[in-house]
């Protein structure tokens, strides 16, 4: 990928990121394993596409997770370590 066309969407995708993020500890409290499933793979193809090859494969792990009947706690816990990737950006979205 292109440096201008990563510089270009990295903000967009910092802060759709964490957004996303923020919505998956909420279905993880709810315990809507399916949907936070989808949106960490969302994420995941995300990530891949600008070669955030960290956070994809935190997303993966996340996803895998609540596909996997992972508990409440695991995901959350693996969403903390995303948030924290994802924030470590450093970009003015």
């Amino acid at each position: 990928m292109s440096p201008d066309i990563r510089a270009r969407f990295l903000p967009k995708f910092a802060k759709a990121g964490a957004e996303r993020i923020s919505r998956c500890f909420e279905l993880a409290s709810r315990g809507e394993s399916a949907g936070l499933a989808a949106q960490m793979h969302a994420l995941a193809g995300e990530a891949a596409i600008l070669e955030l090859r960290v956070i994809a494969d935190l997303a993966r792990e996340a996803e895998s997770l609540a596909r996997n009947s992972g508990s409440s706690a695991e995901c959350e816990r693996a969403l903390r370590v995303l948030a924290e990737h994802v924030a470590a950006l450093h970009v003015d979205a």
